[in-house]
């Protein structure tokens, strides 16, 4: 690509100044607004942001940060870059638009990037690095509020090339802003900002300038863009955003260990001069491929309100925004689910825009094949006792629901049971962590975070395994004993116990051996499946059933698929009732903060178990049922 720098337009200028007789170079130079000992120019480069950004690993590296902040000048006088109009299918206007060609063009113009922003693979990473030429740029702007004297407002813009995030679109131009009670420029040299405030999608977050939460490098604040997005924010975290201000859905600024100077640019309040270095500034039309809604190509600064009405602006920000902790509880899986669901959705959506005929024709058949499906069980009658009797999906699933809804607070109780678990299981996953062996091995790997999350997701799986199967056990006997009466729950006794934790170690033991060897995985899910009525085994048929591992085995052999078929879908109902539960909270409840929202994430979770648990101990009723009905005609035979 042909670029051309400062030194070359002004040659360029000058040559033309000799033929009509007139210096328009110089003309250019006092219209910029670059002067070199102007208080602006002292104000911008005292406070010049510092930014942290995620470091790829290799090329395209989705997990990293792929851009960086960049001049104009990579889009601008490029012959791979397009302006077009708008209408009568965006016809191209011109191929390489220099500042001076887009200056004063109004909103139904903009630019194309090379590539397709919508599906963007790496396209986009490497036209960035063949037209950036290695320096990051920083556009400051000082402005004075009209509307609220009394402030002076220390603006900087990032232009990044382009947004890989949620939703996809050519050119990205973000924003902090440090606000100085300050009646002039020269005064706001001899104070420090008195807040500062960092734009996230639409709306943004703000901080005093002594707020410990804003990281500096002396004077400089440090930004910390999300990964892809590029959303500001004051710290490394994973940031959640449950509306259009907070940005919907996640960002990530995890990770930033890559340290980036811009060069600071100061811009003029405005441009008159199409001459003029920067008259892509009065630009009002899109920086980037014209898409529906959000996938939008941004508009540049000056057409923003904030660039006139900073004090406004940063009124409207919050005082902080919502972040994920780490740590293995329930809530954090529930927020897990929203981020991918979030990207899932914008997938969906680009889809749907890019191919709307295909994509409702597949939003159709999938209706219809949930329709047959649905369709083929039967769904009533619906009896919850006796335990052992013949029934369909659909009235395994109406039968468990019946019994929740019979005895809610019985039901309930029983899933109280993961609450000590719980404590029990953080309890070891810290006590593990001091351990001298433990502590060693982190030493040798040199990854301590990611041993540590390793043994917190060990503990953390037998805790969650070991609740489960105490509350299968407890629900299994008391539908089967009729325990409800006066809210009386059926206990497990030391013989069961014993007996019960013998049972799950064995089956643990050998479907981890069959997963660890890798060649036995296949095995190890057909195991895990004969395994899952081992608790109502022992539940209800007591020592006389014999070894429950085998006993199991022996009633989903020849019924293994129907078995498999029903385990999921009964799991697939409480995870997406127990998910779908907690992200209406999550999403209608945007005040409650996020440890609150992980307690009440806790309760569904315990109320929806004894929920799966019952549908379980349905599965070997109907599982025991067709074994004795075989057993019966092998004897008559």
């Amino acid at each position: 690509m042909r670029r051309r720098g400062t030194v070359e337009r002004c040659s360029r200028v000058a040559l033309a100044a000799a033929v009509i007789g007139l210096s328009t170079c110089a003309l250019s130079q006092r219209a910029s607004a670059q002067q070199p000992n102007s208080p602006e120019v002292e104000l911008a480069e005292r406070y010049a942001p510092v930014v942290f950004v995620r470091p790829q690993e290799f090329p395209c590296d989705p997990h990293g940060e792929r851009f960086e902040p960049a001049p104009v000048d990579i889009v601008l006088d490029n012959p791979e870059v397009f302006l077009r109009q708008v209408g009568n299918d965006d016809p191209v206007a011109m191929r390489g638009p220099t500042a001076r060609d887009i200056f004063d063009l109004r909103e139904g113009w903009y630019l194309d990037f090379p590539g397709d922003a919508l599906a963007p693979g790496c396209v986009f990473e490497q036209d960035f690095h063949r037209f950036f030429e290695g320096e990051s740029v920083v556009y400051a702007h000082v402005v004075d509020d009209a509307d609220r004297p009394g402030y002076v407002a220390l603006q900087y813009w990032f232009f990044w090339y382009h947004n890989p995030a949620k939703n996809d679109h050519e050119g990205d131009w973000e924003f902090i802003q440090l606000l100085f009670q300050a009646d002039s420029v020269e005064q706001a040299l001899t104070v420090e900002p008195a807040v500062v405030g960092y734009a996230q999608h639409t709306g943004g977050e703000r901080s005093r300038w002594d707020d410990s939460k804003l990281e500096k490098d002396g004077e400089r604040p440090i930004v910390y863009p999300a990964r892809g997005s590029h959303a500001s924010y004051f710290d490394q975290a994973l940031h959640l955003g449950r509306s259009g201000r907070e940005g919907f859905g996640c960002d990530l600024t995890e990770g930033a260990t890559r340290r980036i100077d811009p060069r600071v640019v100061l811009l003029p309040d405005e441009v008159h001069d199409p001459d003029d270095p920067f008259a892509w500034l009065a630009f009002q039309g899109r920086w980037g491929q014209r898409e529906s809604g959000f996938f939008n190509g941004p508009t540049g600064p000056f057409v923003k309100d904030r660039w006139t009405r900073p004090v406004a602006w940063e009124e409207t920000l919050r005082d902080s925004s919502v972040v994920i902790p780490g740590g293995d509880r329930q809530g954090d899986s529930v927020v897990s689910a929203f981020c991918r669901g979030v990207e899932l959705s914008s997938s969906a959506l680009v889809f749907v825009l890019r191919s709307p005929v295909v994509g409702l024709g597949l939003g159709a058949l999938l209706l219809l094949v949930s329709t047959m499906l649905a369709s083929r069980t039967r769904w009533s009658p619906v009896t919850s006792t006796p335990v052992r009797a013949e029934r369909s999906i659909g009235q395994i699933v109406r039968a468990s629901l019946r019994v929740w809804r019979a005895h809610p607070l019985s039901m309930a109780r029983i899933g109280l049971i993961y609450i000590p678990i719980a404590l029990v299981t953080s309890a070891l996953q810290a006590a593990i962590q001091k351990l001298p062996l433990v502590d060693h091995v982190l030493e040798l790997t040199g990854d301590h975070s990611g041993m540590a999350l390793l043994f917190a997701v060990f503990v953390g799986s037998v805790g969650n395994l070991l609740a489960f199967v105490f509350v299968s056990t407890v629900v299994a006997g008391t539908i089967d004993r009729g325990g409800w009466e006066g809210g009386r729950i059926t206990g497990i006794d030391g013989a069961t116990l014993r007996r019960l934790l013998v049972s799950v170690t064995r089956a643990a033991l050998v479907v981890v051996a069959l997963l660890v060897s890798v060649v036995g995985i296949p095995w190890a899910i057909r195991q895990l499946v004969r395994y899952q009525v081992v608790p109502q085994i022992v539940a209800l048929e007591g020592a006389d059933s014999g070894d429950p591992l085998r006993r199991s085995s022996s009633l989903v052999r020849g019924r293994w698929w129907w078995t498999a078929g029903v385990v999921f879908v009964l799991q697939a109902v409480v995870a997406i009732a127990g998910l779908g539960a907690a992200l209406v909270v999550l999403l209608t409840a945007t005040m409650i903060p996020l440890w609150l929202f992980n307690v009440i994430s806790a309760l569904i979770f315990v109320v929806l178990t004894p929920v799966g648990a019952a549908a379980l101990t349905y599965v070997y009723g109907t599982l025991a049922t067709r074994a004795d009905q075989v057993g019966d005609e092998t004897d008559v035979s």
